[in-house]
């Protein structure tokens, strides 16, 4: 591993704490943390889930996690117990990969890390950057909550914990199912130009990267910037086309839609309340270049590659015979989870 000295000297120091370990992203990021290669770098992974009896959480138990039943969003889940909890493990760092459309549950479980004494916090982000956006009047609720939030973390937590968001544009394994690719019809469509690039990065490679920054943040922490730009692949709607095509011998159809207009619309369907996911928003960046990691932080996690091997769009495609997304689309993978 590439790492500095004083982190290879912390080898196994370190508690980590998981907030929504059995999620969407949270599994993948839990079962990294504790693989073989990089759970000697921790003294315990501790994963909160709101059912520590569920196939998922006794599937970590045996991977070696200490599982502690904290529900972060319910009501009846004070701060105190929050506090009580990390304080019991003796939590270093914080994961949180907790789908929270709340800022004050998001809030409450900040405020619990400070007073435990937690030193580094991953907020859960996981996405584009949106403070990049340029929705001046009909933002998505979601981004707001999450700049509400990050602001106040780090307002906490000033001079006593590091706060770090971390970016990676979409998540690799997901993107090509929705947000306009049909493979199994045959045509994918684009807000704006089909060859503007955008980074996706895979469960696994966020997970890595997570395991680097959070040994970074306990050995070196001015090494780590407050935002952490990811992009295990770069590429646009034309070169996945292109990707799918070639491995599964089908010719995909691109059209293209004006963004010009689709942003409007967009901003009809907020105002109106009819914009429930921000589903449009992410086209738009899309076809705006604010999901172009070009220019990305891969090097502070992964200093030219000698980690591990970023796995790249044409790696998941040819993984996936052709057919990205087929077991999230045809419910194989939501079946796995149950």
């Amino acid at each position: 591993m590439s790492l500095p000295m004083s982190a290879r000297l912390g080898r196994g120091q370190y508690v980590v704490v998981i907030a929504g370990a059995t999620g969407q992203l949270g599994m993948t990021v839990s079962e990294t943390f504790l693989d073989k290669a990089y759970k000697p770098f921790f003294s315990s992974v501790v994963c909160l889930t709101r059912n520590p009896d569920s196939d998922k959480s006794k599937s970590l138990a045996e991977k070696g996690a200490t599982l502690r039943r904290v529900d972060v969003a319910s009501h009846q889940t004070s701060e105190e117990d929050i506090v009580e909890t990390l304080k019991a493990v003796q939590a270093d760092i914080l994961v949180s990969t907790l789908g929270i459309n709340d800022a004050e549950a998001a809030n409450k479980l900040a405020r619990a890390a400070v007073k435990a004494g937690v030193k580094a916090y991953f907020p859960s982000e996981f996405g584009g950057d949106h403070w990049k956006n340029d929705f001046p009047d009909f933002e998505h609720e979601e981004w707001l909550h999450k700049k509400k939030h990050v602001t106040y973390a780090k307002q906490i937590g000033k001079g006593k914990m590091k706060v770090v968001s971390v970016y990676n544009g979409m998540l690799l394994e997901d993107t090509i199912g929705v947000v306009g690719f049909d493979t199994p019809g045959g045509t994918y469509t684009c807000v704006g130009p089909r060859n503007s690039p955008f980074a996706l990065t895979s469960k696994t490679d966020i997970g890595r990267s997570l395991v680097f920054l959070s040994l970074l943040c306990m050995s070196s922490p001015d090494e780590v910037p407050d935002a952490v730009r990811l992009a295990g692949s770069l590429a646009s709607v034309e070169d996945i086309a292109n990707a799918v095509g070639k491995e599964s011998g089908k010719k995909i159809e691109i059209k293209e839609i004006d963004l010009k207009e689709f942003k409007q619309k967009t901003r009809r369907d907020t105002q109106s309340g009819k914009a429930e996911s921000p589903g449009q928003h992410i086209r738009i960046m899309i076809g705006e270049g604010k999901m172009n990691f070009e220019q990305n932080d891969n090097e502070v996690v992964n200093p030219r590659g000698k980690n591990w091997k970023w796995k790249t769009v044409e790696d998941y495609i040819r993984e996936m015979k052709g057919e990205p997304c087929r077991d999230l689309l045809n419910g194989e993978r939501q079946h796995r989870a149950s």
